[in-house]
């Protein structure tokens, strides 16, 4: 457990790797303490599992010992019970992080939504394939809404610390029977008491009932999403946008999904056509965007974009439409001198992309691609370099380092070339970048 608290939880396309004290505790009440971390809670858990060990040490130091005194001095302690009770504790910080990453965290899941569309679209123009993912996720197509989105995101970027606790778990059920055992005295028996469950019935419900309000706050509000949904398809659409406020009342971070404005643009849309505000042209966005029509997505975004404040999920709007106009270009595809009739229109909308947000950098690597296919090779070193900054994911590293160094055999710098080369490959552990090292060869 000690372990657990220490190292990364979950990898975030940005290449950052949070570890379980720098990430804090929420319970669905909107109430967040940086102290009150995961990294606490699993240091507390392994001090529990410590003074177990010492009791057990104890019982067993004075079990072997043929002094009558010390032999009756073995601590009192039900080692089988606590054992259990400690193999319970270890599913608390693994059960808990994914109860709030799929019930409760929406702020954290709309993040990494946009940082996985990034990072999918970015990874389709290496030249070469990426890592693979448990679950493919379509950066257009993609709803974290749903279940199975936010399960989709749990499984592709969960790390290491959150399955020790498990581990943990099955070490302590595995190691009862080594549990120090007191020697019966002849003639000596012992006396029948109720069983524990009977004795502490009533605190077993008062922490069920506790459990309830402390932890259902944020599935309730979920469940005021599905029946939303169900009422949107019997066309009840008054009461589709009630249910939907009760859920943001529930949970205020669902209003940072995008998903969730669709929802309601859905329900005002078909509530009243002809009288749309933002969210229903966010809805036709999603539905154009749905059908690859790129250019009437893109336009209902601009209008909900100089209507209504420039919240943070109508800044994810806008770059999955503008992001859609760069790919249906078709940049960085066929051949090289047939390549400039795409990448041209595609500056436009990738420039669009770094007004709307300087940080995002997928656009910044779109751009540096497009400079090195057009022979503007300081512009793409530059751009790659920006990239570098961005984000610390040692695929995005890997590839940027090539192409900074494919600029430099452009513009003659051959030393530093091959030491970017060897930069690229140093990053690539899954022998994935050919392109770095067909040019470290000699072949290109």
């Amino acid at each position: 457990m000690i372990i657990a608290s220490l190292v990364p939880w979950y990898n975030d396309p940005t290449g950052a790797r949070p570890r379980a004290w720098q990430l804090p505790i929420d319970l669905g009440w909107q109430l967040q303490f940086g102290v009150f971390n995961y990294g606490l809670l699993c240091t507390v858990c392994a001090f529990y599992m410590f003074y177990i060990a010492r009791k057990a040490w104890l019982a067993k130091r004075s079990l072997e010992s043929d002094d009558p005194p010390i032999l009756l001095q073995t601590p009192r302690l039900a080692f089988a019970r606590h054992q259990t009770l400690a193999a319970l504790l270890c599913l608390v910080p693994t059960l808990l992080y994914t109860y709030q990453f799929l019930i409760v965290d929406m702020a954290a899941i709309a993040h990494m939504t946009h940082m996985v569309d990034q990072m999918q679209l970015t990874q389709s123009h290496f030249g070469y394939a990426g890592s693979p993912r448990f679950i493919i996720i379509q950066p257009f197509l993609f709803n974290p809404l749903h279940f199975m989105g936010r399960w989709a995101l749990l499984v592709d970027h969960a790390s290491l610390g959150l399955f020790l606790p498990l581990i943990s778990l099955f070490l302590l059920l595995g190691s009862r029977t080594l549990h120090p055992r007191r020697p019966r005295q002849p003639g000596y028996t012992f006396a029948t008491t109720p069983g524990w469950w009977r004795q502490h019935s009533r605190l077993l419900v008062g922490l069920s009932l506790g459990a309830i309000i402390l932890l259902g706050r944020a599935p309730a509000a979920l469940i005021c999403v599905g029946q939303a949904e169900h009422l949107l398809s019997s066309g009840s659409y008054n009461n589709v946008l009630r249910w939907l406020d009760t859920a943001r009342i529930l949970n205020p971070t669902l209003d940072l999904l995008p998903d969730y404005h669709q929802l309601r643009g859905q329900a005002s849309y078909y509530a009243s056509p002809h009288q749309l505000d933002a969210e229903g042209h966010i809805y036709l966005a999603s539905y154009y965007r749905a059908q690859y029509d790129s250019l009437s997505s893109y336009q209902e975004v601009l209008i909900a974009w100089n209507t209504s404040p420039h919240t943070s999920w109508l800044h994810d709007e806008m770059f999955l439409s503008l992001a859609q106009l760069v790919e249906s270009s078709k940049p960085l595809h066929g051949l090289v001198n047939a390549q400039v009739a795409t990448n041209v229109p595609a500056v436009r909308w990738v420039n669009e992309i770094i007004n709307l947000d300087p940080q995002d950098f997928y656009a910044q690597y779109m751009l540096g691609r497009i400079r090195c296919d057009l022979h503007t090779y300081q512009d793409c070193k530059t751009q790659m370099q920006r990239v570098l900054r961005l984000n610390q994911s040692p695929e995005i590293a890997s590839s940027a380092y090539t192409y900074m160094a494919i600029s430099d055999f452009g513009m003659g710098n051959d030393i530093v070339a091959r030491e970017e080369l060897y930069s690229a490959q140093s990053m690539d552990n899954a022998y994935r970048n050919n392109t770095a090292r067909l040019h470290m060869s000699g072949m290109r």
